[in-house]
């Protein structure tokens, strides 16, 4: 490390380097903006320390290089990324991604018709399932 705390590899103290640091601020911003919470990107316990570089990595690709983007707003960003929960099947984020989509201003009526269109596309099961986890956030 030099005095600024920057390593001779060109990371900082954290591990990160200046302009991905950068583009780590803008995702965390964008998601402090858009949930109003402050994401974790540290190791949990028992993580070894570089699950900080794929935290960072995951949470930059997602929240700066997509969400930030202009083209879309958030609204329409959310219903589509609402869909390609469901598509995948991928319950837990989908369970976050309603949480989200209502607080960017997606109804719940939207929501159960976005369901109602996907069983045109996806099936019964991974419409019914879906709904499933839907119903969970629907009910806190």
């Amino acid at each position: 490390m030099n005095n600024a705390g920057v390593s001779r590899s060109g990371h900082d103290e954290a591990g990160t380097r200046g302009a991905d640091a950068q583009r780590l601020e803008v995702a965390l911003a964008t998601i402090k903006d858009m949930f109003g919470v402050d994401y974790p990107i540290e190791p949990g316990p028992g993580e070894p320390s570089n699950a900080r570089d794929l935290n960072a990595l995951m949470t930059t690709h997602a929240f700066t290089d997509s969400w930030a983007r202009p083209g879309l707003d958030r609204r329409t960003k959310s219903i589509a990324t609402l869909a390609m929960m469901i598509a995948m099947g991928q319950g837990k984020e989908l369970r976050n991604h309603v949480s989200g989509g209502l607080m960017l201003g997606v109804t719940k009526e939207e929501i159960v018709e976005l369901l109602i269109h996907a069983l045109a596309y996806v099936g019964a099961p991974r419409t019914a399932a879906a709904w499933e986890n839907v119903q969970k956030v629907f009910s806190r």
